[in-house]
């Protein structure tokens, strides 16, 4: 232990700078953490000049104060680089385990330590109490130390700051290149558990560097490593059976069940003429035709796969592509985009063919309803705070404690809305409804985080309609009913058309504005 503390003053001793430099960042980032808050409402007040480029240059904290941490792990890694075996301090007598330990509570002590207290801070300044969040906030600390552990990896295999950055670009463009790859697999969309996979191969090979590294120093063995991570990573990613979890994830309707929700597949709008999409890709833009929802039902769209056969024996299917889209009752209809190939699309453009689509979905249960008038200041809304936003009408702002709720969903009566109409609006038909939800993935409590407070908008939209003249306010006195949507189960359905004709739905580049738009013949 006097090893470790003795490692551990002598880099506070050089690197008392950096660590004045990081500690005042994060000083500056709480400040314009807080500021930020009301950052609407300075704009609704057109506050700009001097104040203006004091929030821009407050805002570039966001950015210096992740740069000053990777350079930190880097110079006190550094410090003691365990590249060769020309350096001065191996002559000491260091022990290896109590070197490691140096660096970690040195990291612990400016990076980790900041960090939660400032968490702290900004969780009591946003009016909620720290004591009841602890846990969660060593969840993202946690989260930030992984987000930061590829940079203490990759400071042990290198020897100064120069090669430093060369790894780093190298490990972005891999990052790149790697998502390059996905896009080229089929249901790569559909991340399930590789994920969690690629995560946990990553770190069990940079525990193993870094334990090399300090035990033995074999620099090229250590390379060599994380070479072959990266080569398996690209090898997982390319032959993992998403398919297979995609199927376990939502299994087919089982005959004789009702599906609780029905597609059709609609004609084509009628359209001006465009050029054709340049590039090697095709969108094609789906109209379905949506019924049976029950009332108290909300579906999630979570994904979709074509399968395509024509004349020749033609077959083709996307794969799984992801969705996104909530339908709910009284939803009409919906718009599904499927990527191909020009190659695929140019075969067979023009014939007939069967599609089948087949969709992945999320059924919720509407539950916990409860009216609810909005006022005028700040609010409660599961365990978050909100208040309407007077600089733009119909916004409501929430702040939550380290992440979004799971799911709330707000209803309401667009007649009944209490916004003062603009002057292009029209009055909305009695019964006509609009919704707003807002919903968390529930697996975010190791996401990387510097702030513990979840900022979100609630707006209420009319799905059904893309009228803008609508109003859609949420104003103080505006009634609303309040739930909280549970997931009931997980399913695929499908639906089958025969004789269409892929020219008629492909999205093509209007003419006239530039922009690629869905444009069925």
């Amino acid at each position: 232990m006097k090893q470790v503390l003795h490692i551990f003053r002598k880099d506070v001793r050089h690197f008392w700078r950096e660590i004045v430099a990081v500690l005042v960042l994060v000083v500056l980032y709480g400040v314009r953490e807080v500021q930020s808050w009301s950052e609407s409402a300075n704009m609704a007040y057109g506050l700009g000049g001097i104040f203006g480029g004091y929030r821009l240059l407050l805002g570039l904290v966001v950015v210096l104060l992740p740069l000053a941490w990777v350079f930190i792990v880097t110079r006190s890694v550094h410090e003691e680089s365990l590249v060769g075996d020309q350096q001065f301090w191996v002559t000491r007598p260091y022990r290896w385990p109590q070197l490691l330990i140096a660096k970690i509570v040195f990291l612990l002590a400016f990076v980790s330590v900041p960090a939660f207290l400032l968490q702290i801070v900004l969780l009591a300044k946003a009016g909620f109490s720290p004591t009841h969040y602890l846990i969660g906030l060593v969840g993202i600390d946690i989260g930030t130390l992984l987000l930061l552990f590829p940079i203490f990896v990759l400071a042990t295999v290198t020897s100064s700051s120069r090669l430093m950055g060369l790894a780093i670009l190298a490990v972005l463009l891999l990052g790149i290149g790697g998502s390059m790859v996905g896009m080229y697999v089929s249901s790569s969309g559909f991340a399930g558990p590789s994920g969690a996979v690629v995560l946990g191969l990553a770190c069990l090979t940079g525990i193993a560097v870094v334990l090399l590294q300090y035990s033995r120093r074999k620099t090229l063995l250590s390379r060599l490593l994380l070479v072959s991570l990266v080569v398996l990573v690209l090898v997982t990613v390319a032959v993992f059976p998403y398919e297979h979890f995609i199927n376990r994830d939502y299994p087919a309707l089982r005959p004789g069940t009702h599906a609780p929700v029905s597609f059709a597949l609609q004609p084509p709008p009628p359209r001006n003429d465009g050029e054709p999409a340049n590039g090697n890709g095709v969108v094609l833009a789906l109209p379905l035709g949506v019924s049976e929802i029950a009332n108290s039902s909300i579906i999630h769209v979570v994904g979709h796969q074509a399968i395509l056969d024509g004349p020749g024996g033609f077959h083709w299917e996307s794969g799984w592509q992801p969705g996104g889209k909530f339908l709910f009752p009284g939803r009409e209809k919906i718009l599904v985009n499927v990527q191909m190939t020009r190659k695929v699309f140019e075969q067979v453009k023009l014939s007939p063919v069967k599609m089948t689509l087949k969709v992945a979905l999320a059924v919720y249960t509407d539950q916990a309803r409860r009216n609810f008038v909005v006022p005028a200041g700040r609010f409660e809304l599961q365990k978050g705070i909100c208040s309407p936003e007077p600089a733009f009408r119909g916004n409501i702002e929430c702040m939550a404690p380290l992440h979004r709720p799971e799911f709330v969903l707000i209803t309401a009566d667009l007649s009944k809305s209490t916004c003062p109409l603009a002057k292009d609006e029209m009055p909305a038909h009695a019964g006509e409804i609009g919704r707003g939800y807002v919903i968390s993935d529930g697996d975010d409590w190791l996401e990387p985080s510097i702030s513990p407070v979840e900022r979100f908008n609630l707006v209420i939209t009319d799905f059904d309609r893309a009228d803008e003249h609508r109003p859609r306010g949420i104003c103080p006195g505006t009634p609303i009913t309040l739930s909280n949507p549970h997931l009931a189960y997980q399913l695929q359905t499908e639906m089958q058309a025969d004789n269409v004709k892929l020219d008629d739905y492909a999205m093509r580049l209007s003419a006239a504005s530039g922009l690629f738009v869905a444009v069925p013949r």
